[in-house]
């Protein structure tokens, strides 16, 4: 079987994750591709994945792509 796509990215870092998903949501048609067996990059391998790097009091410090892959991680927990 033949595949076909529009986008390739190639690593599933922070700026991978969100290149993919932004090419998918443009209507192409995307393949995101890792050599490690997990997503992340080192906001996972490196051990900086403490949700407390998120927040600060009273505040949130991120938004966009990287917020609602952070809900969608805790939702799916």
């Amino acid at each position: 079987m033949e595949a076909r796509y529009d986008v390739v990215v190639v690593g599933g870092g922070a700026a991978g994750i969100v290149a993919a998903i932004q090419a998918g949501r443009a209507g192409a048609r995307t393949l995101l591709v890792e050599k490690n067996g997990i997503l992340g990059g080192t906001l996972t391998i490196g051990g900086v994945n403490y949700p407390a790097h998120f927040f600060a009091p009273g505040q949130q410090v991120i938004g966009g792509i990287g917020w609602e892959l952070f809900c969608r991680a805790r939702t799916a927990a």
